[in-house]
């Protein structure tokens, strides 16, 4: 029972450290998009 609760635990930080890392690059890619269309504009 231990384990199985420590490898949910486990496997729901794993999913919430690469939504993390999906939205910060997301974040950086809108950034990114952002300063490009006021260097065009």
């Amino acid at each position: 029972d231990r384990i199985d609760r420590f490898v949910l635990h486990h496997h729901a930080l794993d999913k919430l450290w690469k939504l993390k890392f999906l939205l910060t690059a997301e974040g950086k890619m809108l950034n990114l998009l952002k300063s490009r269309k006021t260097v065009k504009m």
